[in-house]
């Protein structure tokens, strides 16, 4: 048998979503609770690739981390929800947009790498994938929007 050897690294990184902008829809959202105690929203994405296939991408609201809680909820038409200060975990679903990905390493070595969600973004014209999503229409500008 012939084959072209890999590293362990390349092995797992063939299966990650290469580090760009992506269409997206959030299929599940769940209310919970961080180790902190913190509440957070749970969100399965799913990413939309280039090629026509699908991956799926967990991310995590919370406020803690506000400037992605603020541009969910702007860029996914939930700008409204965010003035006033309250998101269910039920207002996520089906909310479409666009978000960065990462590649994010383990530094213990212990984990493969895996793909996080970096922000989300407006919606772009240029981003990767034929099987794009309709983006949620934009939202009102909201007062302390850097974009």
């Amino acid at each position: 048998m012939k084959f072209s050897p890999k590293s362990e690294k390349e092995i797992a990184e063939a299966n990650l979503i290469p580090v760009g902008t992506y269409p997206f829809e959030v299929m599940e959202a769940d209310s919970k609770l961080s180790k902190a105690g913190n509440e957070m929203i749970e969100l399965q994405l799913r990413i939309f690739m280039p090629d026509g296939r699908e991956r799926s991408v967990m991310d995590w609201l919370m406020e803690k981390v506000a400037y992605k809680l603020f541009h969910f909820c702007t860029y996914s038409g939930l700008a409204v929800e965010y003035g006033n200060g309250t998101l269910k975990s039920t207002d996520c679903v089906g909310k479409t947009g666009y978000c960065t990905i990462a590649i994010q390493e383990d530094k213990t070595g212990q984990y493969q790498p895996r793909n996080s969600v970096k922000d989300y973004v407006r919606p772009v014209t240029n981003a990767p994938g034929a099987m794009a999503p309709k983006p949620a229409a934009p939202s009102e500008h909201m007062e302390g929007d850097p974009y």
